[in-house]
């Protein structure tokens, strides 16, 4: 996995330079059997139309996330954190990460679980 964290927003320039990191991974660091390297770009803010296009003719997996600077306050936290352990405990989870506002989790039966960390897209 190749992370780029980015102090700005994220720029088409972006996608560009983790395509050539992936490339570069992907020739110099990955040994045989391992999978191809995913990129995750972690940005102060993005505009989803802007990663949609910049990405479009990319053809390594290369994720755009905003990162959160403060934390929810603690009484927001824990009902997330219990909702989440609720879920997981009834087994409504299956680890999917769609793309949103917040992350989200995809329960079993199509519906999504609301998270903390940000928003994550292809």
């Amino acid at each position: 996995m190749v992370i780029d964290l980015k102090l700005g927003a994220f720029t088409h320039a972006d996608a560009g330079q983790m395509n050539l990191y992936l490339n570069y991974a992907r020739e110099h660091l990955v040994v045989a059997g391992e999978a191809d390297p995913v990129g995750l770009i972690l940005c102060s803010d993005k505009d989803d139309a802007v990663v949609h296009y910049a990405m479009g003719g990319i053809n390594a997996r290369v994720f755009a996330s905003t990162y959160r600077t403060v934390l929810p306050d603690e009484a927001t936290l824990r009902r997330e954190i219990l909702a989440v352990d609720r879920g997981l405990k009834q087994g409504h989870f299956r680890g999917r990460r769609r793309a949103s506002r917040s992350c989200r989790a995809e329960r079993a039966d199509g519906h999504f679980a609301a998270g903390l960390s940000g928003r994550w897209t292809r």
